[in-house]
């Protein structure tokens, strides 16, 4: 059973050596062997001497997005403040096994947090009021995914023994004096974990944390230090939650759009800078007012590339063309034009084989849920006509949101959609006039270049429209169940 009592918590800086650190003399991996990644659907336990099974050859990783830019290696500068964060086991009011960790978190009461690359590392002491006989004592690190009404995935998982730090084998098991015992464990988080998938293996990159407050669907890290005391006794178990957020950010935008940033004006439309732009086309087509036979070009145009850092916004123009200026005015109106930004995970081991088609209208795969995390808001532009409109506008990516991946049993993705309906039209096809969606991703930092500054439809210089829908939908989709949620979109939880 995992227990988890927090004692306190306290800040200090960076140790800079293994010296700081209290590490015994002689080289590190001496004492503290490297994790070896342990890595299946359901990834064995630790053995008594921290060792893991070997994995065989896999196939080439998983390719990143294709709008994601090189981002530098993040490495946490040694002067730089840190939160330490203290977990515990008590009797009586007094700690017994205690778990010291330094992570990145801005405080000591959040879950440790760690970015790629990052070291785990801290400390295990014990406290034995009499001597004990134990094993083993191992600091592990395991990364799984859960959904409800599933059993969990373990993905990863990385033992460190801390004692005995020189396991020799067959070596009989040895009592623990009494008094206060400390051990340090460091070892670096890896940035690709293997996973068995179709009779072969994928390398894929280590997935961030995602786990939202109502949502069905979960991946957590959890390290933890667990006491082995041999066959017929009952282990001890100390655990805790972790955050890993692996850093990433879009390549930059177009010459013509940093020029603009630059200047802080409007960036220039698709005519004028088509590289800076992505198109999606529709046709709507039917009858409007009974009576009149319309069809009306829409073209929905994206920023490029199709990546945006949390904390930004994604522009976006509608374009409605038509020599029926009625049918032009109608499908602009306010009413007529819902935006929104959907964010859809998929999970299960077939991730990766339902992403693609849960980005189609059409599709409702059984083991993908949805909401809608973000809409629009535009303003009819300066250079429209009668018989062509354009409507200019952004929807704002929250700070909060998770970052897009892609993983064998869990993928995290964005898109974008585009409804065109209006009273008095009855479509051709279907049950809207228009439906168009975009694939985006989502980095967690800014790209290269100038940032992009308040465009025209947040600034209050021209009255805008919100074409959004005011409903969050979370669809979940397990089997033959169904489960259909509405709340506020300024009350539903981002990410």
């Amino acid at each position: 059973m995992f227990s988890r009592v927090t004692n306190r918590f306290r800040r200090l800086s960076v140790p800079s050596s293994d010296a700081d650190l209290r590490l015994p003399l002689g080289p590190l991996s001496a004492s503290y062997p490297g994790p070896a990644p342990s890595v299946s659907q359901y990834a064995p336990p630790p053995t008594p001497d921290g060792t893991v099974p070997p994995m065989s050859p896999s196939q080439p990783a998983l390719e990143p997005h294709p709008d994601l830019d090189e981002l530098p290696v993040y490495l946490a500068r040694e002067d730089v403040s840190r939160s330490e964060h203290v977990f515990a086991l008590k009797s009586k009011d007094t700690a017994w096994l205690t778990l010291r960790v330094w992570s990145s978190a801005g405080a000591p009461g959040s879950h440790p947090l760690y970015f790629d690359n990052a070291l785990v590392e801290g400390s295990v002491e014990l406290v034995l009021t009499q001597p004990q006989t134990i094993q083993t004592i191992t600091v592990l690190l395991e990364g799984f995914t859960r959904t409800a009404g599933s059993e969990q995935k373990t993905f990863l998982s990385l033992p460190t023994l801390v004692y005995p730090p020189c396991p020799a084998p067959d070596s009989p098991t040895s009592k623990v004096p009494a008094g206060t015992h400390t051990w340090h464990f460091r070892f670096p988080l890896p940035p690709t974990v293997t996973i068995p998938y179709e009779g072969g293996e994928v390398i894929a990159p280590l997935p961030p944390t995602y786990s939202t407050k109502g949502f069905p669907a979960f991946l957590e890290y959890h390290l933890s230090v667990v006491l082995h005391r041999g066959a017929l006794r009952v282990d001890t178990t100390l655990s805790t939650a972790i955050v890993y957020l692996p850093r990433s950010r879009p390549k930059p935008a177009s010459a013509k759009r940093q020029i603009a940033y630059t200047r802080l004006e409007e960036p220039p439309g698709p005519e004028v800078d088509p590289e800076g732009w992505h198109a999606v086309e529709g046709l709507i087509k039917g009858v409007m007012f009974s009576k009149v036979d319309v069809e009306v070009r829409c073209t929905f145009h994206f920023a490029r590339p199709l990546c945006y850092a949390r904390g930004t916004s994604i522009p976006f123009l509608i374009t409605f063309d038509s020599r029926d200026t009625q049918a032009v005015d109608l499908f602009t109106q306010p009413t007529s034009v819902k935006v929104v930004m959907e964010q859809i995970v998929t999970v299960g081991p077939d991730a990766l084989r339902t992403k693609s088609a849960m980005l189609s209208p059409s599709t409702n795969a059984s083991n993908t849920f949805g909401r809608i995390v973000g809409k629009g808001k535009c303003a009819i532009a300066d250079e429209s006509t009668p018989e062509w409109r354009r409507l200019t506008g952004e929807i704002w990516v929250p700070r909060d949101v998770k970052p897009s991946f892609t993983f064998v049993r869990f993928t995290l993705s964005y898109k974008v959609n585009l409804v065109v309906d209006a009273v008095g039209f009855v479509p051709e096809k279907g049950s809207h006039a228009l439906s168009l969606s975009q694939e985006v991703a989502l980095a967690t930092d800014p790209p290269r270049g100038p940032r992009q500054p308040v465009t025209a439809s947040s600034s209050g210089r021209r009255p805008s429209m919100d074409v959004g829908n005011a409903d969050t939908v979370n669809l979940l989709l397990m089997g033959n169940q169904r489960y259909m949620q509405h709340h506020h979109a300024g009350g539903a939880p981002a990410g």
